[in-house]
């Protein structure tokens, strides 16, 4: 959606003169990217005469239809050849006729002679009936594969027979397309016909390039009994988990060229984008596939209405995974693409009007009442885990002051013990210089072996908080120890 829009039309002609070089047997296909070059360069619409100048490129439309002595084909569909000497004698008996006031032997004469023009003309005097019967003789006197016999058809309100049939497809196309009348319905039976004729004859990518011109909308990939889904793909018979890149790549550029005269975007082919966006992303293409997805998401900002509450909560939560991806932070489109899916974005044809209950459907509420839940849910998880963590802050700091209780009050019974009891100062000085010889020897096993405290057994890379202040407890016992031994030496 961002390319120039010279880029694209050249791309586009690019493609088709590659397949020309090629000799690529599949017109339909250089076609299609033709008419893609010339809906770019014409901002999207087309008329009936653009598009036959297009069919009748290359092509011989000069036939032997024209021929001074093939005037016609008769009722079991043989050339009839008319001299120039029975013409002249067929006329003279036509004036003979018309002397006496015999119109409608004149008439049955100039028929038989192929003699149209007077016959034709004798006709309008005569009633309507009449009229119209020669006009039929007159389109029965041509073969089918002629392009003014589907003229004739056309003009008639008839069917015409090209539509059954695939020869001169292009001609006859050119034909009825360039001769649109103010009245003319572009849904009209007989280019619906030719395209299906077409389908059945497995020339897809001309069935497709009829069915854009009868204005055929495309459908869902899912869709089976449509005519067109994908431009060149036979999505009746493909595997839709494996949708080939061109078809996509064609249905985009038609995307764009329409859109350049302000049409919507095609609502059935954002579910392909997607599907395509995943697939980048598979590959490590993030930022590709962000662009798909932010062209997705803004066409389901301008028309929230045309897509299902499911696939907007799709579109929505893959955005989100490859944001996540690219290590950013969500853009402001993401935003409005949130707002939109949970029903709080204001209505783009109205934007007094809230796009809330109001105009909600019972979808797009549902899917609005599971983001809010959604959104509650992580506010609680986000409460619950600042909670534990005050929860363990606080255990931590009531066990460090009980830890100090208990080592002030042990500290605390030690020196009333020696107060009450001098004999054991000696022995304690024993003890505490037998200790210190092996100081480093019993730190080593400490570090090795871990530190056992009130019967408990602790281990530096288990407990390194609590090792540090059970090592602190020690030195602090054995310095006291040597400090009173000092003290009943001097004494």
């Amino acid at each position: 959606g961002e390319s120039p829009k010279r880029d694209v039309m050249n791309y586009c002609k690019r493609q088709a003169a590659q397949l020309r070089k090629s000799n690529c047997l599949n017109e339909g296909q250089i076609l299609l990217w033709e008419l893609l070059a010339l809906l770019c360069k014409q901002n999207g619409v087309v008329i009936g005469t653009d598009v036959a100048e297009l069919l009748l490129a290359d092509q011989e439309t000069a036939t032997t239809y024209a021929s001074s002595n093939i005037t016609g084909y008769n009722e079991e569909g043989q050339l009839v050849n008319i001299s120039d000497e029975q013409k002249d004698e067929a006329v003279n008996q036509i004036r003979e006729c018309l002397f006496e006031g015999q119109r409608k032997e004149a008439l049955e004469v100039s028929v038989k002679y192929y003699l149209w023009d007077l016959a034709l003309m004798i006709s309008t005097t005569l009633s309507n009936d009449v009229m119209t019967d020669t006009m039929q003789r007159f389109s029965r006197s041509l073969h089918n594969d002629d392009p003014l016999k589907s003229f004739h058809q056309l003009v008639a309100g008839t069917e015409p027979n090209c539509c059954s049939s695939i020869n001169k497809w292009r001609e006859h196309l050119a034909m009825l397309l360039s001769n649109q009348s103010d009245s003319y319905d572009p849904n009209f039976n007989c280019v619906h016909t030719l395209a299906r004729t077409l389908a059945r004859e497995g020339l897809v990518h001309a069935s497709h390039f009829t069915c854009l011109m009868a204005g055929t909308k495309l459908s869902s990939v899912l869709d089976k009994s449509s005519s067109i889904s994908l431009l060149g793909l036979d999505h009746t018979q493909e595997d839709m988990h494996k949708l080939p890149y061109a078809a996509i790549q064609l249905t985009e550029i038609y995307e764009y060229a329409k859109s350049l005269g302000g049409e919507s975007c095609i609502v059935p082919f954002q579910a392909v984008k997607l599907f395509y966006a995943r697939e980048v992303a598979k590959v490590g293409l993030y930022s590709k596939a962000l662009q798909y997805l932010k062209q997705i998401a803004g066409n389901i900002n301008q028309a929230p209405k045309s897509y299902r509450a499911r696939f907007m909560l799709r579109v929505y939560e893959e955005c989100v995974r490859v944001v996540r991806l690219l290590n950013k932070q969500l853009p402001d489109w993401m935003e409005d693409l949130r707002n939109t899916v949970s029903g709080r974005n204001l209505d783009s044809s109205n934007r007094s009007t809230a796009y809330s209950s109001r105009v909600a459907t019972p979808d797009i509420q549902r899917v609005a009442q599971y983001l809010l839940h959604k959104q509650g849910n992580i506010n609680q998880q986000q409460q619950q885990v600042q909670q534990t963590q005050q929860t363990q802050q606080t255990q931590q700091q009531s066990q460090q002051q009980q830890l100090q209780q208990q080592s002030q009050l042990q500290l605390q019974q030690q020196q009333s013990q020696v107060a009450s009891d001098p004999n054991s100062l000696q022995q304690s000085t024993e003890n505490l210089t037998a200790s210190s010889s092996g100081q480093s020897q019993h730190h080593n096993e400490l570090l090795a072996n871990g530190l056992v405290w009130d019967g408990q057994v602790y281990r530096h890379e288990m407990y390194p908080g609590t090792c540090i202040r059970v090592y602190i407890r020690v030195y602090i016992r054995m310095y006291i120890r040597m400090y009173i031994a000092h003290l009943d030496v001097q004494c």
